[in-house]
């Protein structure tokens, strides 16, 4: 941020993500006791068939804006609390055939300013963002009534990220580092978790 040109810090809060859908889907399998099919069968197939219940919940999100910095020579800095941003050449993404986790953006498009009496460049606040997030949890639940009815056994197994998606963290945007426009970190990979539950 540059204290003498506020006017010019205006940009996308680092929250923005236009794109941000859940989608929660649950269904319960119509079998058994007062259900439509099942009412009827007898207590064993009710016992296997019946209580059994799939959910999901489908994310989808634009990717964070990222923010490009440096960090500028110790005769450049005039505060420790200040965000210095490169200059621009042009578009500051690689192209789409070139665009990877280890070459995000174009290295010759965004430049470290070199002047001392000008160590803040015309990058803008936010311009570029990192890569799309996209997963789908599923549940599948199951009750098993006991003795009396306000007593049951549920058991529940969970998938989390259940395609296994490889979801990307944000790139390195500090221009002064040799990492500089790589990705080194992921959501998580596919959880799987049981549990079992005794509801009295």
């Amino acid at each position: 941020m540059n204290y003498r040109d506020v006017r010019n810090e205006k940009g996308l809060g680092g929250y923005n993500q236009p794109l941000n859908n859940t989608t929660t889907l649950v269904y319960d399998l119509p079998y058994g006791k007062g259900q439509r099919f099942g009412t009827s069968a007898n207590r064993l197939a009710q016992y296997v068939a019946g209580g059994w219940r799939a959910t999901l919940i489908n994310t989808m999100t634009s990717g964070q804006p990222v923010n490009l910095n440096y960090g500028p020579a110790s005769q450049f800095s005039v505060s420790g609390v200040t965000t210095y941003r490169p200059n621009l050449a042009g578009d500051p993404m690689a192209s789409e055939s070139e665009r990877n986790i280890d070459n995000y953006f174009s290295k010759a498009n965004v430049i470290v300013p070199t002047n001392p009496l000008v160590p803040f460049g015309n990058a803008g606040r936010n311009i570029v963002k990192g890569y799309p997030f996209y997963q789908a949890d599923v549940g599948l639940h199951k009750d098993f009534p006991l003795w009396a009815e306000s007593k049951k056994l549920e058991f529940r197994s969970e998938f989390f990220n259940l395609l296994n998606r490889t979801n990307f963290g944000a790139p390195n945007s500090t221009r002064s580092s040799s990492a500089f426009g790589t990705i080194r970190s992921t959501y998580p990979a596919r959880v799987v978790q049981f549990a079992l539950k005794f509801v009295f």
